[in-house]
């Protein structure tokens, strides 16, 4: 029976790590979504809203202008620390296999930067 290399055991559990964080990150912030349209949904349902003003006032409590930006830049950010470190590691396969699981982290960055920058110009258009 082959011994079990714990060197691999680190990378392999700081990515799961990192993964699981972003992942419950995220379902609590549907949750969240989620409870609110359901008050809204009962409240609109029962009559209690009716003024269109206090909707959008409702509707834009929970969303912050910069939010995609700062997703985008923890996620770049995150994709550069793993790729630098990759660098110093000394095996070729754990670099390559460092290298290969940042590019997650940043097509979700370039795709929160473009959010961003449409969401921005289309609110843009939109109001003015």
């Amino acid at each position: 029976m082959e011994s079990l290399n714990f060197d691999i055991l680190v990378p392999i559990s700081f990515i799961c790590g990192l993964f699981t964080t972003l992942g419950f990150s995220q379902y609590l912030s549907y949750r969240g979504r989620k409870q609110t349209l359901k008050v809204l949904e009962i409240a609109l349902q029962n009559a209690a809203i009716s003024d269109h003003k206090a909707l959008e006032a409702i509707a834009w409590t929970k969303s912050r202008p910069f939010a995609d930006l700062r997703r985008a830049m923890l996620f770049l950010a995150t994709t550069f620390g793993l790729w630098g470190f990759s660098f110093s590691l000394e095996s070729n396969d754990i670099r390559s296999l460092l290298q290969s699981i940042s590019i997650f982290p940043f097509t979700l960055g370039v795709t929160y930067l473009f959010f961003h920058f449409y969401a921005s110009s289309d609110q843009s258009r939109q109001y003015s």
